[in-house]
């Protein structure tokens, strides 16, 4: 058998806030981890996705940070890695479960024999988890996680490295103000991306324009319009098509899902045969409502841009050779712009993912 999945933490409930440190107590490489996270909410109207209670996940040795990702950039990175977004299980009733799978990746695409990660290669491997839950709802009652591991069995492999998604800046962002942010130039870089998050509000409105410079403008790798980026982003990756599975109400209700721009989806009432009414589709929220207020909808959602984050690929996502060779910049910046509609109420973040090298 030449792979085999793991049991990294059996499904554990954490309380409403916290953080849960997991050791990694496997031999074998890793090529992908789950997070399965399940949200017990105590009222029916949500103010965020179950990713929102996710405010860290982090891969440590000892001290030494090798990964950290928030809830929602966890599942946008997914998806600019492998085109694949997970089922999205909602109930909008008291005490029912809310459920998210998201996935981090170690290599260039599943099971990568090149770049993966090799727990042997560092002295005290841990995952830790931030979470609290009333930012998805605010009477939500219990957090549940669990994590399983895509593991090599009987395949040997001997990887250069692994991919290191990493959380670099988070503040909050100004309308028409600049934020400057240096990034570090000790490993390659193969994808940069933008956050800018808040519910409910259009990217192209949160989120200007975007310029990266090496050594005060000597190189300008890219200086684009939020517009621009997301033409790019629509023709450099696929639609995303989400699979969810809600309970609607008479008067509607809230529901948080992946795609951002562009978004629509398909709907099929699977209790009776009654209509369903889906609107105002911004910022990964849309309503949906239908005649009756224990019906069970699926959707297949669709659209553009996961989580309200963009991304820069930088180059063939499958070369090494081509990937951003950053260490002789002396300095590399980058200058976001605050689109009209950002405030207190966005929170902007930047994600490298970068090539960490055994």
């Amino acid at each position: 058998m030449n792979h085999r999945k793991t049991t990294i933490l059996a499904a554990k409930a954490l309380g409403v806030s916290g953080t849960e440190i997991i050791e990694l107590n496997v031999k074998d490489n890793i090529a992908q981890l789950h997070f399965t996270t399940v949200v017990t909410t105590g009222a029916a109207q949500k103010i965020a996705s179950p990713l929102a209670a996710i405010t860290k996940i982090e891969l440590l040795d000892g001290s030494t940070k090798l990964l950290e990702l928030k809830g929602t950039t966890m599942q946008a990175v997914q998806f600019y890695d492998s085109g694949q977004i997970g089922t999205k299980y909602l109930h909008n009733t008291t005490s029912a479960n809310h459920t998210e799978n998201s996935c981090v990746m170690f290599g260039r695409f599943p099971y990568d024999p090149l770049y993966n990660f090799d727990p042997k290669a560092f002295k005290n491997p841990q995952i830790r988890v931030t979470w609290n839950v009333a930012l998805c709802e605010v009477n939500a009652t219990a957090f549940n996680l669990k994590v399983i591991a895509d593991c090599f069995d009987e395949k040997i492999t001997t990887p250069v490295g692994f991919m290191r998604d990493n959380t670099v800046y988070v503040y909050t962002p100004t309308a028409a103000a600049y934020a400057y942010v240096d990034l570090p130039t000790d490993l390659d870089i193969r994808k940069l991306m933008i956050q800018f998050e808040q519910p409910g509000a259009k990217l192209e409105l949160l989120l200007a324009d975007c310029k990266l410079s090496e050594d005060n403008d000597k190189r300008v790798p890219f200086d684009m319009s939020v517009a621009e980026f997301l033409e790019m982003d629509s023709d450099l990756y696929p639609d995303i098509k989400q699979t969810a599975y809600f309970m609607t109400s008479a008067g509607g209700h809230w529901i948080f899902a992946a795609p951002s721009f562009n978004a629509g989806g398909s709907y099929m009432n699977i209790t009776g045969v009654r209509a369903v009414q889906m609107t105002n589709f911004n910022g990964n929220r849309f309503s949906c409502g239908t005649a009756n207020a224990t019906d069970v909808v699926r959707a297949i959602l669709t659209g553009e841009i996961p989580w309200q984050t963009v991304c820069w690929p930088f180059g063939d996502p499958y070369d090494p050779e081509d990937w951003y060779k950053v260490q002789s910049i002396g300095n590399l910046r980058l200058r976001i712009l605050g689109g009209a509609s950002a405030g207190a109420n966005t929170v902007g973040s930047v994600v490298l993912q970068q090539v960490y090298k055994y």
